[in-house]
């Protein structure tokens, strides 16, 4: 798109107590200084189709591009797989409690 900022619903609760499912988190695009993202930071980034929302836990690089490892603030293990960089979508800094509930409630229903 062309804004600086969307909103993704939030449907599941690997992220709890930062914020819950149902929640809709406000993603700010990544300038493509991919240097300005720090261990403890929020990214949403697509992973198999999905979009993910977790906490950076560990940044690594290699020949001048960053590989960074994510876990959500509920699970107890880092995620089994690297987000590259161009998988990332921006970072997530701040969140609405509830308002995505009638999205995941419509999507429940549509795969059930």
């Amino acid at each position: 798109g062309y804004f600086k900022y969307y909103a993704i619903a939030i449907a599941s609760n690997s992220m709890y107590p930062t914020f819950e499912r149902g929640s809709v988190a406000i993603i700010q695009k990544v300038d493509e200084d991919y240097s300005k993202l720090k261990v403890g930071g929020i990214i949403a980034y697509h992973y198999q189709n999905r979009i993910i929302a977790h906490r950076i836990a560990k940044i690594t690089e290699l020949d001048g591009i960053r590989y960074f490892y994510t876990k959500g603030d509920s699970n107890n293990t880092m995620d089994n797989y690297v987000v590259r960089q161009e998988m990332i979508m921006g970072t997530i800094d701040a969140y609405i409690p509830f308002l995505g509930y009638p999205t995941i409630l419509l999507n429940d229903l549509l795969t059930d």
